[in-house]
C-alpha cells in the first residue's frame, strides 16, 4: 500500500471540542492500537453556540 492510499484510509474521528459521545470510540481506537486523527470542531459562545467551524467543513467530507 502506498503512502498516499494509506493517508486516504486514515480514520478521522470528528466531534465538538467537548466531552461527549465520541469518547468511547477514541478509547476503543487507543485500546486496539488503531491509528486515527482526532478532529475537534469549535463551537462559538452560548447561548447560540455558532456551528460555523462544522458547517464550513461539512460538505467537503464526501459523506453524502
Amino acid at each position: 500500500m502506498t503512502q498516499a492510499s494509506t493517508s486516504q484510509n486514515q480514520i478521522v474521528v470528528g466531534y465538538w471540542a467537548i466531552r461527549g459521545y465520541a469518547e468511547p470510540i477514541r478509547l476503543t481506537l487507543h485500546y486496539t492500537k488503531t491509528s486515527f486523527t482526532d478532529k475537534l470542531y469549535m463551537q462559538g459562545e452560548g447561548p447560540e453556540y455558532s456551528r460555523e467551524d462544522w458547517l464550513s467543513e461539512k460538505q467537503k467530507l464526501g459523506l453524502g
